[in-house]
């Protein structure tokens, strides 16, 4: 059985980022960054994804084995 853990909030600080001219920018010309690792994010995503597949493809083998029982058992 699959569980999931509980979610935890990121508490690290943001980058704080000079640029003037960004629309988020404050008085002093700064914005706060994102602090999320894209690296990491896609390879969640793709591990995501890789275990959907492995899953639909256990499911499609369940199926297929089912027709085949009852291919045989009609004979």
């Amino acid at each position: 059985m699959v569980e999931t853990g509980p979610v935890r909030l990121d508490r690290s600080p943001l980058l704080r980022i000079h640029d003037p001219g960004h629309p988020l920018a404050d008085e002093s010309g700064h914005y706060d960054g994102s602090n999320v690792d894209l690296v990491i994010e896609i390879a969640d995503a793709r591990e995501a994804q890789r275990s959907y597949e492995a899953n639909l493809k256990l499911f499609d083998q369940a199926r297929q084995m089912t027709r085949g029982l009852f291919d045989l058992l009609r004979r």
